[in-house]
C-alpha cells in the first residue's frame, strides 16, 4: 500500500521537511520502519541543542508570521526559528529520526514556549521522561535500574557497564584488564589489590609469579612462573637455562643466553669460525680460540680483523687501491686523474700518487692532483673559437651564429640578393 500522507497539525505543517514527517508516519504505521531507539533520541537532543545554538541571537529578517503576532513574540521564541531547528535536527534520508520528530513535536513546541526546564536537560526531559526510551547515565533497561556497583561508580569504576543510559541495555560489566567479578570489584588472574592506591585499584604482579600474589614483588609471589624457582630468602628466583640441560641451542653458529624467565639462541661474532662456534657474546668467546678466515686470536681482543691493505707488498695492481673488508679485502681503481703505472690511495684525484695528462699537483701540497685549466691562457683556440674547459683536457667551439667551414670559424655569410639597396648617403659614406 502506498503512502498518502497527512499534513502535519504542527509547527512543520505547510514547511519544507513536514511532507517528509508526514512520510515517515506512514512509513512507521505500515510497520516498515524500527520503533525509536534511545540512540535516535540522544542524537536528534544533539543535533536540536546544535540548531538551538546556532540560532541563538539570529533575527527573522523577515518580520512575525501569523503564529508569532498571535503570541506577541520575537524570533528567539518564534516558529520560525522553531522550524529551522527542526530542520537541521534530522537528515532529510533518516525517516526514523524523522518518525521521532513527528512523534514528539508537540511536545517540543511546548517546551519551546515555556522553556521551565533548560537546553543543557533536553536529554532527560525528552528521552528519558518524555519517550522513555533512555534512561539515566549509571541506569539501564527498561525499569532504568542502577548498574553494578552503583549508578555513581558503575563497575565500581573499573569497567564499562554495559547498557548504561539506555532502556534496551542489559547492564552487564565489561571489566577493565586486571578486574573480575559481576561488579569489577574483585582483583583477576595475577593481580593484587594495592592497598597504596586511593581506589584499592588492581596492580600486576612481578612476571615471575604464577596464578596469583600478594604483592608487587617476587617474594610476594604464591607460585612461581615458568622458568622461575623458589627461593627461601629472594622468593622466585631465575633459572638459568643456559647452565642446565634444558636450552637447546646445539645449532653450529649460536650460542644461549638467558633471560628472565627463559633463555634465546643467539648468533655468534661473525670473527668465529662458524664450524667451531663460540660460548657467549663478542669476538673474545670464539670457542678454542677459532677466528673466521681473514682474521687472527689475541688474548685482548680475541678474534679481530686482518687488515690485507697493510701488507708490505700491495695485494693490488698499480693502478689499484686495497680497502679493507671484515675478512677479507677489494681493489678498487684509481681515478682517472692519476697517470697510468704510479697508482693511488684512494678513488678521488688527490689519492693519486702521481698525475696524468691535463693534471697537475695542487698547488701547497706534494701529492694528489687537479685539473688543469687550459682555457684560462691565451691564444688557446683559434680566433673567434670558444674554449671549453674539460676533465684533463678542453675543446674549441664554433659557437652559433658563426659556423665552421673548412677548418675556420667565420660569420654568417650575408644575402646580397635579397638585402636592400643602401641609400645614397650611405653610399657616399661607403
Amino acid at each position: 500500500t502506498l503512502c498518502a500522507p497527512t499534513a502535519s497539525s504542527g509547527v512543520m505543517r505547510g514547511s519544507a521537511s513536514g511532507w517528509l514527517l508526514a512520510v515517515a508516519a506512514c512509513l512507521a504505521a505500515q510497520g516498515c520502519l524500527a520503533k525509536p531507539s534511545c540512540d535516535v533520541c540522544t542524537k536528534f537532543v544533539g543535533k536540536f541543542k546544535e540548531g538551538m545554538g546556532r540560532t541563538k541571537g539570529k533575527s527573522s529578517g523577515s518580520g512575525n508570521t501569523d503564529w508569532e503576532e498571535s503570541r506577541g513574540v520575537h524570533y528567539s521564541t518564534s516558529e520560525q526559528r522553531l522550524i529551522e531547528v527542526f530542520e537541521s535536527s534530522c537528515e532529510r534520508s533518516d525517516m526514523n529520526c524523522l518518525h521521532f520528530l513527528e512523534e514528539s513535536e508537540e511536545f517540543l513546541e511546548g517546551w519551546f514556549i515555556g522553556k521551565k526546564v533548560e537546553l543543557d536537560s533536553m536529554r532527560r526531559l525528552l528521552c528519558v521522561e518524555e519517550s522513555k526510551l533512555c534512561c539515566e547515565d549509571g541506569f539501564f533497561g527498561k525499569a532504568c535500574k542502577a548498574c553494578p556497583g552503583g549508578s555513581e561508580t558503575p563497575c565500581s569504576s573499573h569497567g564499562t557497564c554495559k547498557g548504561s543510559g539506555d532502556r534496551a541495555g542489559k547492564g552487564k560489566c565489561s571489566c577493565n584488564t586486571g578486574y573480575i567479578g559481576k561488579r569489577c570489584a574483585k582483583c583477576g588472574p595475577l593481580y593484587y589489590k594495592d592497598a597504596a592506591a586511593d581506589d584499592s585499584a588492581c596492580s600486576k604482579c612481578d612476571s615471575a609469579c604464577a596464578k596469583s600474589c600478594t604483592g608487587p614483588s617476587k617474594l610476594d609471589c604464591s607460585k612461581c612462573a615458568s622458568g622461575w624457582e623458589m627461593a627461601e630468602a629472594e622468593g622466585c628466583v631465575d633459572i638459568n637455562e643456559c647452565v642446565t640441560d634444558a636450552a637447546n641451542c646445539s645449532e653450529p653458529g649460536v650460542y644461549c643466553s638467558n633471560t628472565d624467565g627463559s633463555y634465546v639462541c643467539e648468533k655468534c661474532d661473525t670473527a668465529c669460525h662458524p664450524d667451531d662456534g663460540c660460548t657467549g657474546a663478542g669476538p673474545k668467546n670464539c670457542a678454542e680460540k677459532s677466528c673466521a678466515d681473514g682474521h687472527e686470536f689475541s688474548e685482548a681482543a680475541g678474534c679481530t680483523d686482518i687488515n690485507e691493505c697493510s701488507a708490505a707488498e700491495s695485494l693490488c695492481g698499480t693502478d689499484y687501491f686495497c680497502v679493507n673488508l671484515p675478512g677479507s679485502h677489494e681493489c678498487k681503481g684509481c681515478s682517472d686523474a692519476c697517470a697510468e703505472g704510479t697508482g693511488c690511495i684512494d678513488a678521488t684525484p688527490l689519492g693519486c700518487k702521481g698525475c696524468a695528462d691535463g693534471y697537475r699537483v695542487p698547488e701547497g701540497r706534494d701529492a694528489g692532483c687537479e685539473d688543469v685549466d687550459e682555457c684560462s691562457g691565451e691564444g688557446v683556440c683559434a680566433d673567434r673559437y670558444t674554449c671549453a674547459n674539460t676533465a684533463g683536457s678542453f675543446t674549441c667551439r664554433c659557437a652559433a651564429p658563426r659556423m665552421e667551414i673548412n677548418g675556420a670559424c667565420v660569420e654568417p655569410a650575408v644575402d646580397t640578393v635579397n638585402s636592400p639597396e643602401p641609400d645614397k648617403d650611405t653610399k657616399d659614406e661607403l
